[in-house]
């Protein structure tokens, strides 16, 4: 379908923000080192139900590159989710989003339910306390700064395929993604969020009223699934999925985020 582009505004930051399909606007965040075109890619099945409306997070793909962590703020995300709804004119969304995107969506959410008809919410990979991968995220920002990025990026492939076991079309399609990023940036945001803790008391989540719906796996510790059944357990209308595992978000994005369309309306 044909693609409507706009640049959504949020004080000095700029967000890439494109719109396909027809029907009420479903809003779609990716998660560190995404871009809207994995958004397309996993929500393409809803266009022809939904204006999927996708942006790439500050920092990511076109919009506006950022190399200072404390730019990477999760109120500021919150508020970018806000900029893009303004946008495009959405007074009221479906609004889904994956890992660093689930922190933005959800406070958006908390502090704006009115806006929200449902939140979609695949691997969350942040919440109340530091991340158990937090050594590995700063290590990721160090090694793209100090060995450039075209090193990193061998180094990158190397790891999908010899250490997670993706196939060449899953490491190629990857490695596409990163390729759209500003090196400084993208290193900036592992660093950021390295240090995140954005809901130090998950029983603010009691508070919200929206229907929830949550995706997670097993095995992995950037996106724990402790993390999502405790999100789970405090939210008031929720719905937990799992799927198989992180390999099945990396090899097929679209088959990841599939349970959610369960519980969206048909028409």
């Amino acid at each position: 379908m044909e693609a409507t582009m706009r640049r959504a505004r949020n004080g000095s930051v700029e967000l890439e923000v494109e719109s396909r399909g027809r029907g009420p606007a479903l809003v779609v965040g990716h998660g560190l080192t995404g871009t809207r075109h994995v958004s397309f890619e996993q929500y393409a099945p809803l266009q022809d139900r939904f204006t999927v409306v996708a942006f790439d997070q500050r920092g990511h793909g076109d919009s506006t590159p950022l190399t200072d962590v404390t730019a990477y703020d999760p109120q500021a995300m919150a508020d970018d989710v806000a900029a893009v709804f303004d946008e495009v004119g959405a007074q009221r969304a479906v609004l889904a989003a994956e890992s660093m995107g689930a922190v933005g969506a959800l406070l958006f959410a908390l502090q704006h339910p009115e806006r929200v008809e449902k939140l979609l919410l695949t691997g969350p990979a942040f919440g109340d306390t530091i991340s158990l991968r937090r050594a590995w995220l700063r290590g990721i920002g160090e090694e793209i700064t100090t060995l450039g990025y075209d090193a990193y990026l061998k180094l990158l492939e190397g790891r999908l395929r010899n250490d997670l076991g993706l196939d060449a079309s899953a490491t190629a399609a990857r490695l596409a993604v990163y390729q759209r990023h500003d090196p400084a940036s993208l290193a900036t945001a592992f660093l950021a969020t390295s240090e995140w803790v954005p809901f130090p008391d998950l029983s603010i989540l009691r508070n919200l009223r929206v229907p929830v719906s949550i995706v997670a796996w097993p095995g992995d510790d950037l996106h724990p699934l402790p993390l999502a059944q405790r999100m789970a357990e405090q939210l008031p209308d929720a719905t937990l999925s799992l799927i198989d595992s992180i390999i099945q978000v990396l090899s097929d994005p679209a088959s990841a985020v599939r349970p959610h369309f369960a519980h969206l309306p048909v028409g």
